[in-house]
Formats: C-alpha cells, sequence, structure tokens
C-alpha cells in the first residue's frame, strides 16, 4: 500500500476503531496493515508497532486466533482473533479484537463484516470523487481548446471510459440565485451517470463556473430537432428538457452542433451568451436565438456603445415614460416576425396604434429613412443593451 493511501487507510482506521469499541463492550480492536503494522488501535500507544499475527492473516487469508497458550509464537500479539479484511477477493488489512476466543467469535466475525463493508464503501467513496476530479478536469481542457491528440486529454479519456461520438453540443444549465439547485442536479447528473455506461461513454459534465455544462454527444434523430427544442423527446436532452419545464428559473441552453473539439471553445461563448439573456430554453441552431447571441456577442464588443448613443436620443426625443412602452411594442412586433394583428393582439392594443409607436420610435432614433435591415439591426441592438439595464 503507497505511503499516501496507507495514512488515508490508517485516519480512517483510528476513527473505525474509536466508534466501533463500545459496540464490543470497550474490547480493544485494532486494524492493520498486510505487513503486520498496526495502523489503528483502542491502545493508541500500540500504532506503528508490529503484530505477527496480522501479517500471518495477511498472507494467509485466513482468521489467526491467538490464546494464552501461544501467544508467545506472535511477537507483538495480544490473546484475541485477527481476521483479513477483503476487498474484490484482495486483502487490504486485518481487523483485530481482543479476547478469549470462545467469548468473542461471533463478535469478531460481525466486526469483520461491519469493518469489511465499512472500507469498501470508503473505496467507492474516493473512486467516486476521483472520477468527479478527473471528468471536471477533462472538460476544462476541452473546453480550453486543448486537441484530442493531447496526452492529459488522451489519458482522461481512457481512464473515465469517455468516447465523444460525433456530431455533439454543449449544453448549459444556468439557475440565478439557485446555485443549490444546479449543485443537486449535478448529484443527480452524476447517479445517472454511474448508473448508465452509455450515458457514461458518451457524456461529460461538470460545473467549470456558476453553470452546470454538458458535453453531449447526439442521439438519434437530435440533430434534426435542435432548432426546437420543445420536439425532443426522451434521453438525456429530453430529461433536462423537462426539468427547465417543472423549474421556472432553470434555464437551459445549446449550442451549435459540433462536428470538431476545436469548436467547444466557440460553443462555450455561446452557451454563456444564451443562458445571460435569459431564455427558458435556447439554441444556437434556432435562426432565432442565434441571431440573439449574434447581436448579444455585437453589443459586447462594441456594438453596445451605439446603442446606448441611440437610447440616449430616444430618451430625448420623447417623454420618459414612453421610452419602454416603445421598446416593448417592437420588441413584441419583432417575436412576432412582423405579424401586425398578431403583435397587436397580444399587447392588447388597436393594430393602427401599434404602427403609430412603431414610427414614434423610429423617430424618436432618426431611423425612419434607413432601409429596414438596418433599422432592425440597430433597434435589436438596442434591445439587448436595455435587457442589460432591467
Amino acid at each position: 500500500m503507497k505511503k499516501q493511501r496507507q495514512t488515508e487507510f490508517a485516519a480512517l482506521a483510528q476513527a473505525f476503531v474509536e466508534a466501533t469499541s463500545p459496540l464490543v463492550s470497550g474490547r480493544t480492536i485494532n486494524i492493520m496493515a498486510v505487513d503486520g503494522t498496526i495502523l489503528a488501535s483502542t491502545e493508541k500507544e500500540r500504532i506503528g508497532t508490529y503484530h505477527h499475527g496480522a501479517r500471518l492473516a495477511a498472507e494467509t487469508g485466513k482468521p489467526v486466533i491467538i490464546d494464552a497458550r501461544n501467544v508467545s509464537r506472535y511477537p507483538g500479539a495480544k490473546e484475541g482473533a485477527n481476521l483479513p479484511i477483503l476487498d474484490n477477493g484482495r486483502v487490504i488489512g486485518v481487523v483485530g479484537l481482543y479476547g478469549e476466543e470462545r467469548e468473542i467469535r461471533d463478535a469478531a466475525n460481525l466486526l469483520r463484516v461491519y469493518v469489511t463493508q465499512f472500507f469498501r464503501q470508503q473505496r467507492q467513496v474516493r473512486e467516486k470523487k476521483f472520477r468527479q476530479k478527473n471528468r471536471s478536469r477533462l472538460l476544462q481542457a476541452l473546453l480550453s481548446g486543448i486537441r484530442e491528440e493531447d496526452d492529459e486529454v488522451r489519458n482522461l479519456s481512457r481512464a473515465l471510459g469517455f468516447q465523444l461520438q460525433i456530431p455533439f453540443i454543449l449544453v448549459g444549465m444556468g439557475a440565478p440565485q439557485e446555485t443549490e439547485f444546479l449543485q443537486d442536479l449535478g448529484e443527480q447528473m452524476d447517479s445517472w451517470w454511474e448508473q448508465d455506461p452509455s450515458l457514461r461513454r458518451r457524456n461529460l459534465f461538470g460545473m467549470p463556473e456558476q453553470n452546470l455544462m454538458i458535453l453531449h454527444s447526439l442521439e438519434q434523430g437530435e440533430r434534426e430537432r435542435l432548432g426546437d427544442l420543445g420536439k425532443i423527446q426522451g434521453g438525456l436532452l429530453g430529461r433536462l428538457l423537462d426539468l427547465t419545464r417543472q423549474k421556472p428559473f432553470l434555464r437551459v441552453a445549446v449550442s451549435h452542433c459540433c462536428e470538431t473539439l476545436e469548436e467547444l471553445p466557440e460553443a462555450e461563448k455561446e452557451v454563456e451568451i444564451l443562458l445571460d439573456l435569459g431564455m427558458e430554453a435556447s439554441s444556437a441552431e434556432n435562426p432565432r436565438d442565434g441571431v440573439s447571441c449574434l447581436l448579444a456577442r455585437l453589443e459586447n464588443h462594441g456594438g453596445g456603445a451605439l446603442a446606448r448613443r441611440k437610447l440616449r436620443q430616444l430618451e430625448q426625443a420623447v417623454p420618459s415614460g414612453q421610452v419602454q412602452t416603445l421598446l416593448d411594442t417592437v420588441r413584441v412586433y419583432y417575436e412576432e416576425d412582423g405579424a401586425l394583428q398578431k403583435a397587436a393582439d397580444r399587447l392588447a392594443i388597436h393594430k393602427n396604434t401599434l404602427q403609430y409607436r412603431l414610427h414614434r420610435l423610429y423617430e424618436g432614433l432618426d431611423l425612419g429613412e434607413t432601409s429596414g435591415f438596418a433599422r432592425e439591426f440597430v433597434i435589436r441592438l438596442l434591445l439587448v443593451e436595455n435587457g442589460k439595464k432591467k
């Protein structure tokens, strides 16, 4: 047993013997390494000393019973039972209980079962944490743009049994002010990941920042439905989308469909922007969401200055109480793809009122003489900037 692992084992063993001793009438309990070294004991002065009975129990894989007649044959030992601790058929240590065999036989066997289960569970917890750590390391490496041929990526993928299938997407889950829910969701994902070999092999997840990120190999029929997430049913992606319908505060964003790992840094930017826009479920493969993502990126890289100037211009041109009304009106108008009657119905106003508001907005922004494309482009940038102020 490596020194670090043995130290960890000893710390767990000491906690175990101290907690268990009262259950066996305060009898001395020792836990020994396979070389016979006492790692933990209710008689702390014996820790670090040699126990020959434990050494023999580890070597043979069989109990070693020591009584008053033969105790002299076992240096460092006292009367009692010494039983090997097995994990997956391998001896990982020895547990000893002080006393005469007829008095402790049943207790010793129960103690071995108990301690074996205890250390098996501890091993499973350590292995699970190790896998979680490796998953996060691999995801962060891939999102940073490291190529698949990189040694770290290759080694971590092999250790996790991860085989990303092309095409794939990056899925982001966000929950403003509800980070505990995302952590719980991460635990749920971890449970799915541990139980389902197919999911484990084709998906990777972690929380590199405030959002839960899932690298998802697309399943049959999913690619064609990425433009309309509501059509996706079942599978991992369907389960995540169902959660957004159940939890109003939860947001899900999907990147464009990727064909190479080199696209992942760009996919991460898309997901982060779409989550910031606050839509319940959005996809870069959806034309409207894709344009919103592009506009947000333009706003963050210089377009915001233009939008702020135009917003100040509008505030000077119309009474302050009308600015938000005009912006809300044009937002609904765009959401209805320019259908005047549908937008008017949503706003519960007459179609003529809607047209008047739009005309007032165009005048206030000095966009009345520009092309429809240029006008909409500027106003959409302005809507993005205005949304950030709320």
